[in-house]
This record gives structure tokens, C-alpha cells and sequence, in this order.
């Protein structure tokens, strides 16, 4: 972020960057998505990553580094850093390519590499669906980032909590460990009596071929939250929004 080459900046309503490679755990990365969050809200402007992901996993022609579990796991890492930094929003670098151009992005696949045909079905690329799902499937429209702290600094995990419009309290934990590691949650001024619900996926689990996102365990209020158990390598929600799997993701 380099504010004394932006002269032109009162002509532009928001800023934006773009991250190719993560900045969640890289040399300065913090301090730069950190720098530009200051630099929009000095001049009351809002600040977007509108594209994410990771090509040091991987990128070019038909490269499935960009699907894999890892890319989720970087991708969710970033996002949780950046909100709790302040970014107002983030958009994944691709949706629905065929698969042929600057690696496997697709969340879905729509065509057969080997004979570059569209196929006839539309299925989800486990890995990269139900990680970006964990980012995105609680998540309504004009979500407020919680303040949150941890009473110790534990390398390689990141988590954020938001609340929607409606409510709902959401906690994202990202695990980038290979060990597992326990968690008690406390949640101040909020409603006791409000059940919680747990949500996690590994690669493991999303290769499964009948995997579906449905609740993992509920506590009946916030006082239960305690032993949390987020295995090696894993995303975590838990969430007053117990969805089953054939529910319709939050909008609003």
C-alpha cells in the first residue's frame, strides 16, 4: 500500500488488491492487507480482496492445486485473518472455468479434461465446494465481525466469529496444524440458552463419496462449547444455525 501514488484515488468509490499466492502466515502479509484496511477507512471508503487463492499449490493449464484441500485451507485462513483486520469483502478467483486454464478452480465440474467434452452432470469438486460452503454458507448479507481473543498464541490456528442480522452467531476455526488441538469457546453478552451447532470437514471427509454438510454434534447453549475437538488440517464452524444439508444457504 503506497498511499503517495494514489493521487487519483478521490476519483474511485472502494479499493481493491488481488492475493495469488495467501498472505495468511507470509513475510508481511498482515501488515499489508492491514496497511490498506487503514488506508480505505482513512478515507472512508470500503476495502475488498476481490481475488483470492493460493498458486504456490499449484497453477496453469489443467494443475489441481487450485481444488485441493490445502487451496481451501489457505483460502479460509486468509479470510478469516482478513476479516478480523477489517476487509469488508472477498471474492474467490473462480467459480466455474472448465478446468483447462490457470488450474482446477471450478467449485463444480462441468467438463471431462480427457475429452474435452461438457458432461451431461453438474457435481460439486468436494474439496474446493464444501471449503468455500464453510466460508460462505452461514455467512448473510452486512455480517458484523466480533471481537474476538484467545488466551494463548497458537501457531497455525486462525478464527473469526460474525454475527447476522438475524442473530445467528457464527465462529470460524481454522486448524492448519497436523496435530489436533482443543478448544473451550466463551461467549460474552450473548443469549445462554441458544444451541450451538459443530460443523468441520478434512480432506478425508470431503473425498468421501456420499459426504454431506450436516451438523457433526449440537450443545443445547454456549455454557457446553467446552473441549472442542478441531482435527489436523481442518475448517470448523459452529454456528446457532443448525442448516441440514438440503437447507438453503443464508442470504440475508
Amino acid at each position: 500500500c503506497e498511499p503517495e501514488k494514489m493521487s487519483f484515488e478521490k476519483y474511485l468509490g472502494s479499493f481493491d488488491i488481488h492475493s495469488y499466492f495467501g498472505f495468511y502466515n507470509k513475510n508481511n502479509g498482515e501488515k499489508i492487507i492491514g496497511d490498506w484496511v487503514a488506508f480505505a477507512k482513512s478515507k472512508n471508503k470500503p476495502f475488498f480482496i476481490t481475488e483470492i487463492g493460493n498458486m504456490d499449490l499449484g497453477w496453469g493449464t489443467d494443475n489441481p492445486g487450485p481444488k485441493s484441500f490445502k487451496a481451501a485451507l489457505s483460502n479460509a485462513s486468509d479470510v478469516a485473518l482478513g476479516m478480523n483486520l477489517g476487509v469488508d469483502g472477498f471474492n474467490r478467483w473462480s467459480f466455474t472455468n472448465r478446468g483447462d486454464m490457470d488450474g482446477q478452480w471450478q467449485l463444480v465440474n462441468t467438463y471431462n479434461l480427457k475429452t474435452k467434452k461438457y458432461t451431461e452432470q453438474v457435481l460439486p469438486e468436494n474439496e474446493a465446494y464444501y471449503g468455500f460452503a464453510m466460508l460462505t454458507r452461514f455467512m448473510g448479507k452486512y455480517a458484523s465481525v466480533l471481537s474476538l481473543k484467545s488466551d494463548q498464541k497458537l501457531d497455525g490456528l486462525v478464527m473469526t466469529a460474525y454475527k447476522n442480522m438475524d442473530g445467528n452467531l457464527q465462529i470460524l476455526l481454522v486448524n492448519n496444524n497436523k496435530e489436533s488441538v482443543s478448544v473451550d469457546v466463551v461467549i460474552e453478552n450473548s443469549n445462554q440458552k441458544q444451541a450451538f451447532y459443530l460443523y468441520q470437514i478434512t480432506e478425508n471427509t470431503t473425498k468421501l463419496p456420499d459426504f454431506k454438510l450436516n451438523p457433526m454434534a449440537s450443545f443445547k447453549n454456549s455454557e457446553k462449547l467446552k473441549n472442542i475437538q478441531l482435527l489436523p488440517e481442518s475448517i470448523t464452524v459452529l454456528t446457532t444455525n443448525g442448516l441440514k444439508s438440503g437447507d438453503y444457504g443464508v442470504i440475508e
